[in-house]
């Protein structure tokens, strides 16, 4: 039988490739730890524009602003119109903070850079406790960085031996005291 006789074979479908771009993967990324003191200025930053701050800054460093009155008021929202809102804990210092308002004005401004307040608007809260800060610890008696030292006497003169007999003098020192 002729070619041309015989019957034709079903040729096989191709599928059509169609070019699509490779998907990556994203890639991880490792990361050395971090400190809070880095994080929280960017952290802060994007809360306190939801809350309507122009400045965040005026929030981190409200007691370098306005120091004598950092324990009776702290700064909320500083609306665009100009007007700082602070909460104060009693109607007698939102008093005080009223009649110093051409004051704090004036110290904002300055911080900021610019007029951005022209006003105060204070309204009574529940301000958050004040970070108390550490007392040092008293100096340790002569007796107790005299033991100390004795003790440590075998150790060879470096930065560990001096950390090491104060350590040991400030332990020997709270024994004294009991």
């Amino acid at each position: 039988m002729p070619k041309e006789m015989q019957p034709k074979k079903p040729q096989k479908k191709q599928a059509l490739k169609l070019k699509t771009p490779a998907i990556k993967k994203p890639e991880r990324r490792y990361r050395d730890a971090v400190g809070m003191a880095r994080l929280l200025p960017k952290q802060l930053k994007t809360s306190t524009q939801k809350r309507g701050f122009q400045a965040g800054q005026l929030i981190l460093h409200w007691d370098k602003v306005c120091p004598e009155y950092a324990t009776l008021a702290l700064p909320t929202k500083l609306s665009y119109a100009g007007v700082l809102t602070l909460t104060v804990a009693s109607d007698s210092a939102k008093q005080e903070l009223l009649l110093a308002a051409p004051i704090i004005v004036q110290r904002a401004n300055g911080f900021l850079g610019h007029t951005a307040v022209e006003k105060i608007r204070c309204q009574t809260g529940i301000l958050p406790a004040p970070i108390k800060k550490a007392v040092p610890a008293p100096a340790p008696s002569a007796s107790a960085v005299e033991w100390a030292e004795k003790t440590c006497n075998t150790l060879p003169q470096n930065d560990l031996k001096t950390a090491l007999i104060n350590l040991g003098a400030q332990i020997y020192s709270k024994k004294d005291k009991e």
